[in-house]
């Protein structure tokens, strides 16, 4: 037993049971943790036949096996997993914070929630002594007021300071988007897991823990944080996440051809992109840095903005991806009117790439005369319109007008607009695209044409491996192909895609791992756990998961036609580093899918899968 308790609580809300279930370490040796354990799970407990909001749908927050450690960019990450209640296929989501650290530390690995309360309860872990509480009096609360709540209540019960994961009124409101919220500024945002929590009534999660979390090769762990830590101090682009955020990434971005504008379709904002990067942030709202728990980056904003218009009171401000997502994306260039979109949509619990991208999206439908005005109900929404999106931000939280439509996501809402609508959306299985063009970077293309939650960029690492950020030379990743250039890409996908899964297992976060290497990775993972992994034995448990989540989407309807981009990002732009530039899927595809042993369906051959462990997953795809 080393990186692990091999214990998750599990928790029945129908019947109000909890039971500790054990795990074994052959399991976490073959699944390692966060997101592999999570799909572990979830193939042993669905079908293909579960809604996502049935009380059937498991909601399972998992650590990784350096959860609780002092490894930067370690220490506290956690996934939820689950069906989507947005895509219908795997949902899965990664989150900082504290909440990891201190379901570590209150010893467990993991929790599986199933069934569904009949009136709003919170879920209380202290120590390993677990409960079910009435939260009748948090229903309809955001999510920052949930958590003081919560913790003042504790605090004062028990001189505690939990780490707490709540649902906003967009949880609550079964928004397809909806995100867990923890300690304010950190969500589990991509998929919609929010919304499951909120259709099990579960209004959030209070974890306190003072157990000391075991390893296998204390000293070893302790050499490697002096060794990694050394090396982030020595890396520019993790010094300059420091220095500005991740918004220090918006003048890189633009210069590459790798920013989204004006929902996608033009390729340059010259007068727009200095006034919202972030050197500007710094200069104007920005009041301090924060890090997640034993991260030394400092990569987290905390913002003020005392313009009564748009104020926002001091805490936790907007990401690269919110604010290209609200900013690029929709033409507004008022950073103060972003800060305030950020601190709504983590309020409301929503993510904030769906959400711009949907907003953006209806405006050019509105454009394009699709949307009434009586259906707007007398928003007259445009393109650099920042008071328009804000009400957009709000009626979609509550479901309120235009904003119910809004809620089911923009794949949903272009069906219901109908006419040429579809042709605006920017989805992959139903999921809004993060803030990165593949038009600029063609692996990029084939890396969201093939993940296993629809477009993402942090279920590989392909893009870092793309623009030039890392090399893993022993992985066969040296010297980076052209970035618009599709042949080629596929090898590179396949193996930045089963990295990404140790990544996500593992729960490392993917800024400070910026300046490791693959052998850092390696080492981590055999101090921790003791499982003496090789390299060649790691990479085998990625391509395990991926896998394994191809087979699940498999069972859930998933073929061939699904890997694909969406039309609007498939069309040239007529200016820009990337104009005239498109990725040629069937070339990068046809690579791929001879690489991953994949059928004419897009299914995991019964050989690969026999020869991963994985032959449960046979029966259920074909």
């Amino acid at each position: 037993m080393a990186g692990y308790w091999n214990k998750i609580l599990e928790v029945d809300l129908t019947n109000g049971v909890l039971k500790d279930v054990a795990v074994s370490d052959e399991i976490y040796r073959d699944y390692m943790g966060g997101c592999g354990i999570g799909a572990w799970l979830l193939a042993q407990m669905i079908d293909k036949d579960t809604d996502p909001f049935s009380p059937d749908n498991p909601l399972i927050f998992m650590t990784g096996p350096l959860t609780g450690s002092v490894l930067p960019g370690c220490a506290t990450r956690f996934d939820v997993i689950s069906r989507s209640p947005q895509t219908g296929i795997f949902g899965e989501s990664s989150c900082g914070g504290s909440l990891g650290v201190q379901l570590k530390r209150a010893g467990y690995d993991g929790i599986i929630i199933t069934g569904a309360s009949a009136t709003p309860v919170s879920l209380r872990i202290d120590d390993g002594e677990a409960a079910i509480e009435d939260a009748s009096d948090l229903w309809g609360l955001c999510s920052y007021d949930t958590a003081d709540r919560l913790k003042e209540k504790i605090k004062g019960e028990a001189g505690k300071s939990p780490s707490v994961a709540a649902i906003g009124q967009a949880g609550e409101n079964l928004v397809r988007f909806a995100a867990i919220v923890n300690d304010k500024g950190n969500l589990a945002g991509r998929t919609g897991l929010g919304a499951v929590m909120g259709s099990k009534k579960l209004k959030a999660v209070a974890v306190w823990g003072t157990k000391k979390v075991p390893f296998a090769d204390a000293a070893m762990i302790d050499e490697l944080r002096k060794e990694l830590t050394g090396k982030i101090k020595e890396s520019i682009a993790v010094q300059s996440m420091t220095a500005f955020g991740t918004n220090a990434a918006m003048d890189l971005v633009a210069m590459t051809g790798d920013l989204p504008i004006q929902n996608w379709k033009t390729g340059s904002w010259d007068d727009g992109v200095s006034k919202i990067n972030g050197p500007t942030m710094s200069d104007t709202i920005l009041t301090r840095n924060h890090s997640c728990y034993g991260c030394p980056v400092g990569c987290k904003r905390v913002v003020k903005v005392e313009d009564d218009k748009y104020a926002v009171p001091e805490g936790p401000g907007p990401e690269y991806e919110t604010v290209a997502g609200f900013g690029t994306m929709l033409l507004i260039d008022n950073l103060n009117a972003l800060a305030r979109i950020n601190w709504l949509c983590n309020r409301y619990g929503m993510d904030t790439i769906t959400c711009g991208s949907t907003i953006a999206f209806l405006c050019e439908c509105v454009e394009n005369g699709l949307v009434s005005d009586e259906q707007m109900g007398g928003i007259k929404l445009h393109w650099g319109d920042a008071d328009a999106a804000i009400t957009l931000v709000e009626k979609t939280a509550r479901r309120e007008g235009i904003g119910n439509i809004l809620a089911e996501g923009s794949a949903a809402a272009a069906k219901k607009i109908g006419g040429n609508a579809e042709d605006f959306i920017t989805t992959v299985k139903g999921l809004e695209s993060p803030m990165h063009d593949p038009r600029g970077f063609h692996g990029q293309a084939l890396a969201y044409a093939t993940s296993s939650r629809g477009a993402c960029h942090v279920n590989a690492m392909e893009m870092f491996v793309e623009q030039g950020y890392v090399f893993y030379p022993d992985l066969g990743l040296g010297t980076p192909l052209d970035s618009q250039q599709s042949e080629g890409k596929g090898f590179m996908v396949v193996k930045t895609e089963d990295f990404g899964c140790i990544f996500n297992a593992a729960c490392i976060c993917h800024f400070p791992a910026i300046a490791f290497s693959e052998h850092d990775i390696l080492n981590m993972l055999n101090a921790a756990t003791g499982f003496n992994y090789t390299l060649e034995e790691m990479m085998r448990v990625g391509e395990r998961m991926w896998v394994l989540k191809r087979a699940l989407n498999n069972m859930f309807g998933v073929t061939r036609a699904d890997d694909m981009l969406p039309k609007r990002m498939l069309m040239p732009v007529e200016d820009g580093p990337a104009a005239g530039s498109v990725p040629d899927m069937e070339v990068m595809l046809k690579e791929f899918y001879a690489l991953r042993e994949l059928d004419d369906q897009g299914r995991p051959s019964k050989k690969k899968l026999e020869s991963l462990g994985l032959g449960y997953m046979v029966e259920k795809i074909y």
